[in-house]
């Protein structure tokens, strides 16, 4: 079957993004209750496969939150065994085991709508790197912490490029749709795009402490990539099937010349090479969502260059907490209570903002230098010094007036007294919202007992037209602000929380938005957590055989 013409692609995501909004006497369709006899299995593994075991809670060092964020004071450690083993426990691995009486589940670093994980990583690594005199090309299983290895690859014939380890290696994401329709049907497709975005922060941060970059090679096409990791070879039942969301290039952090297209040669080397493994079934049976079919269809993207967009090299008006980086990380947990009373300080609100703020080679935002297309609405209930109500942030100030012209005439757009001059930030009206934020967020409290919340309103149809694949973009850019929030309030010592579920609708009337040039994307909430004493805590890696761990000098 022939790809459809943009046209058609851009009605298609329209209309999907149009028929999964939810509305206060309509939700999006989804089946409307839990079918436990077919949740799925929350981890891929390729059985049959030769497994590589990674290192476990290796020493991270002291480097601070601080140090990660501006890039300072960090050597670049070697493309080893070691470092990839360090590189994923503080990106996609497990981060602990909760547990209460009959039941126990997994986190992890990477946060996900209903902590269900669709997002799957899939390596392809140069001779030398784990320890093997072959290519690797590997998927990663945070159950185990290991590489399930796909297929090895001779370096004879490989270019010659490739074979040098100290230039990095490559990254594929993937998506299984089921694993969050299963739960949430037709709106899924958005969170599986936002938990891309939130493993997308994850690995830039984590690369950094090792010196390292994250690189999103922009140029190409899905069914390229696709073709570079075989991804179209495996036997997938359909309805588990993993769709391929980006490439990553991770490199030392001072390469000059990050790559922007796939070799051609590296994609003929490896496309006889054998393949092993067989990937497990994940459910017993399926509920089909056709628009979540089409609306991937219609947003992969094709061989195009992506125009880039210059970022500010200012640096942060504020210090930063002083935490450790990895600490900061690893102890991030998703809040699912508030406590209505904890406040913060004007200034830290502020600092928290500014990091938001995509800054020239400042993790997470140098991933790519593409179109800052996502701004913040925000509900003010708890920040000293401020007063309550509505503010606006404008990431990307070339839509400014736009926006203003958009919105309600009446509101304010004063500029907020006392926050640094490289922060965009608006007060738009005074009142106290912690209803209506509530309200907006499909009537979770946490949205209105937290210290702020907020909307991140996305410049939509323009970007989408010419363009649709860019659709999936702007959820990830929304997982990316969300995860540079989870770690802002971590390091300020409270918690925060994403929420997919809100009233898209009743978020563009605050803002006085009346059609599809702007849309809100995703929620987030900051504030006190308030902890559940009947929830158990346990070690992420407690489950492995003890000698391994022993074996790999364990640090209590």
């Amino acid at each position: 079957m022939s790809k459809p013409s943009d046209k058609t692609d851009f009605s298609s995501v329209l209309h999907y993004h149009e028929r999964t909004k939810h509305h206060p006497r309509r939700y999006a369709a989804s089946l409307g209750f839990m079918d436990w006899d077919t949740q799925p299995h929350p981890f891929r593994i390729y059985e049959g496969s030769e497994k590589i075991e990674l290192l476990l809670r290796q020493d991270h060092g002291d480097l601070s939150y601080q140090s990660m964020l501006n890039r300072e004071g960090i050597k670049t450690a070697p493309f080893d065994l070691p470092s990839i083993s360090k590189l994923l426990e503080l990106s996609l691995a497990l981060s602990a085991w909760k547990s209460v009486p009959g039941s126990k589940w997994a986190l992890r670093i990477n946060p996900s709508s209903g902590n269900l994980h669709p997002t799957e990583s899939h390596f392809l690594f140069p001779p030398g790197v784990l320890d093997s005199k072959d290519a690797l090309l590997t998927h990663y299983n945070p159950h185990g912490h290991v590489m399930d290895v796909r297929s090895r690859i001779i370096p004879e014939g490989l270019p010659p490029g490739f074979c040098k380890p100290e230039q990095g290696f490559f990254l594929a994401l993937t998506s299984i749709y089921w694993r969050e329709s299963w739960k949430y049907g037709e709106r899924a497709f958005r969170y599986c795009n936002h938990d891309l975005g939130h493993a997308l922060a994850c690995l830039s941060f984590s690369a950094a402490l090792l010196g390292w970059r994250a690189h999103m090679v922009l140029s190409p096409s899905t069914s390229q990539i696709t073709e570079l990791f075989r991804l179209s070879e495996v036997a997938w039942i359909e309805e588990e099937k993993e769709e391929l969301e980006t490439l990553i290039h991770i490199i030392p952090d001072q390469s000059d010349c990050p790559i922007t297209s796939i070799d051609t040669e590296l994609v003929r080397a490896l496309k006889d090479a054998h393949l092993e493994g067989s990937v497990n079934k994940l459910s017993s049976d399926h509920h089909p969502w056709a628009a979540i079919e089409n609306v991937s269809q219609a947003t992969e993207k094709p061989q195009r260059p992506i125009n880039l967009q210059e970022r500010s090299s200012l640096p942060f008006s504020f210090s930063f907490p002083a935490v450790s980086a990895a600490k900061t990380i690893s102890k991030r947990r998703s809040a699912v209570d508030f406590d209505g009373k904890t406040s913060i300080s004007k200034d830290q609100f502020f600092s928290m903002l500014e990091s938001t703020l995509p800054r020239k080679d400042k993790p997470p935002f140098d991933l790519n230098a593409d179109r800052v297309r996502v701004h913040l609405l925000i509900f003010v209930h708890r920040v000293e010094g401020l007063k309550m109500g509505m503010y606006f942030l404008a990431r990307n100030p070339e839509d400014l007036e736009e926006i203003k012209l958009l919105s309600h005439q009446e509101l304010l757009w004063e500029k907020v007294p006392d926050s640094p001059a490289s922060l965009p930030l608006y007060k738009l009206l005074e009142a106290d919202l912690r209803m209506e934020a509530t309200l907006i967020s499909c009537q979770q409290d946490i949205a209105g007992m937290s210290a702020f919340s907020l909307g991140m309103i996305a410049r939509f149809r323009e970007e989408l037209r010419d363009q649709p694949w860019v659709y999936r973009r702007l959820y990830w850019e929304t997982g990316i602000i969300g995860q540079v929030l989870y770690l802002e309030a971590e390091s300020h010592g409270i918690q925060a929380t994403g929420i997919g579920c809100f009233f898209d609708d009743l978020a563009h009337r605050a803002l006085g938005l009346g059609d599809d040039q702007y849309q809100s994307l995703y929620h987030f909430t900051v504030g006190g957590a308030v902890q559940d004493s009947r929830i158990s805590t346990l070690a992420p890696y407690h489950h492995l055989d003890e000698s391994r761990t022993k074996t790999q000098g364990v640090r209590e």
